[in-house]
């Protein structure tokens, strides 16, 4: 049996993978929401089933139940990309890492402020062939879009967001 090799273009915002075993949140509704503390952070995709090349709109908001503000720090940006999975595997893919200036080291959400970051994702999903090494249909399936959230303390209390998880399906 002929093994393919996956590639995922990510064309305005990507991530390495930060390592396996990392706690992930993620539901099969439209959006998925954990909290930590006082913040509530939220991640919708725009669909929720592509043809290779469509268009994916990530959105992301970071909400501060309180009235009071929130003083976060993060080690890197807020959101500090995306990988892809299909079942336990990692999909590799090219990219660049989106930042987003002024939200890297600490910064403060106002009370009862939203934050939202709207990453535009062209998924260019495709399958190489091992042989000619030429791309080959997408392979159809459901896959998972993590976001690797980097808050690493809210008001100086220590506090870790999981992974955030989306499934989508290519047809």
């Amino acid at each position: 049996m002929r093994t393919k090799t996956f590639s995922l273009i990510l064309m305005t915002a990507a991530l390495l993978c930060t390592g396996t075993g990392c706690n992930t949140v993620g539901a099969d509704s439209d959006t998925v929401t954990v909290w930590l503390n006082q913040l509530r952070v939220t991640m919708e995709l725009s669909e929720r089933a592509v043809a290779p090349g469509d268009e994916l709109t990530v959105t992301i908001r970071l909400h501060n139940r309180s009235n009071q503000p929130l003083q976060l720090v993060t080690a890197k940006p807020v959101i500090a990309g995306y990988y892809v999975k299909q079942d336990d595997d990692i999909i590799p893919f090219e990219g660049t890492l989106l930042m987003l200036p002024g939200l890297i080291g600490n910064f403060e959400i106002g009370g009862s402020e939203t934050l939202t970051f709207t990453h535009p994702i062209t998924a260019r999903l495709q399958q190489t062939d091992p042989e000619t090494g030429e791309p080959v249909p997408a392979q159809a399936g459901w896959y998972t879009l993590l976001a690797v959230p980097t808050i690493i303390s809210i008001n100086g209390e220590p506090g870790h967001l999981p992974e955030l998880a989306q499934t989508f399906r290519v047809r």
